[in-house]
This record gives C-alpha cells, sequence and structure tokens, in this order.
C-alpha cells in the first residue's frame, strides 16, 4: 500500500483569550543632546495569551493517487473467485474444440467488470467524500497552551 502523502502543519494560531498584568518600570535614562535633557522611562508589561493552535492537513498531494489506486485494486480482486472458475471452464471448453473462444469470452467479460468497477467506484461522490473525510480526519489536532511574553514600550 502507498503511504498517504498528506503534509501536516499549522494550519491556525489565535489567542482564545489574552490579558495584560504586571506593569512595571522597567528603566529610566537620561538623554542629553544639544539643547536638550530629558529622562526617558521604559516601561512593560506583561501579556498573557491561551493560545489554541490547530495542526492539520496543508498538503494532500498523492490522497487522489491512492484513491484511484484503492479504486483499481478493487476492481481487480472485486469477484475474482467466479471469474478464475469460469476461466478454468473456460479452459476446458477450449480444450474440447471451443479453439480459445470461451476463454477469450471470459477475458473480455473480466476487462468488461474490472473496467465498470473502477469507473463506478472513481465516480462514487459519497465514496469520494467518505474517503476524503476519513484521510483528512486522522490528520487534525489541536493543542491548548498559556504562553507570557513581556512587551516593552517607552513614555
Amino acid at each position: 500500500m502507498i503511504e498517504k502523502e498528506v503534509k501536516s502543519g499549522v494550519v491556525d494560531t489565535r489567542c482564545l483569550i489574552s490579558w495584560d498584568d504586571s506593569f512595571q518600570l522597567h528603566s529610566t535614562k537620561l538623554i542629553v543632546e544639544w539643547g536638550y535633557q530629558a529622562w526617558k522611562q521604559t516601561w512593560k508589561k506583561l501579556n498573557h495569551c491561551i493560545k489554541l493552535t490547530t495542526i492539520g492537513p496543508v498538503d494532500v498531494k498523492g490522497v487522489a493517487k491512492e484513491y484511484v489506486d484503492q479504486c483499481v485494486k478493487y476492481a481487480l480482486s472485486d469477484r475474482q473467485t467466479e471469474f478464475i472458475i469460469r476461466a478454468i471452464v473456460a479452459l476446458g471448453a477450449d480444450i474440447l474444440g471451443s479453439d480459445g473462444a470461451a476463454s477469450a469470452a471470459n477475458v473480455t467479460d473480466y476487462v468488461d467488470h474490472v473496467s465498470s468497477t473502477a469507473i463506478s467506484c472513481l465516480t462514487d461522490r459519497a465514496r469520494i467524500q467518505e474517503y476524503l473525510l476519513a484521510t483528512l480526519k486522522a490528520k487534525f489536532s489541536a493543542t491548548v497552551s498559556s504562553e507570557s511574553n513581556w512587551v516593552y514600550w517607552d513614555l
């Protein structure tokens, strides 16, 4: 079975709630320039964020190819025992004198069955949706974390 090529990564990050506290004077600095003198103060506050990070599929390359492969494999194996038995009977009929016509008819029936089954699978909207939902659902996750950072500004 081919591994599904679904690249996962961060889909969305956002603060669910945020607030500030711990307002403090961080530093004071005397500025002396030509004809100008002032005190510069840098303040700080602690910013808190409860962050939701959603991780999921960002690239689903290969999923469609795998679905096609799955449909073809299903079509090849559907009613396989029946067609093997029919092939044995057709081979017996050919040996008894049908000049290969029975085997050729059986092969034609098998090819027609595989073709129609594969096309039916490939165009079944409900089956495609179910497959994609199952594939993508398995790749989603989310984390909630608490982050705090100092924020600085000058007055």
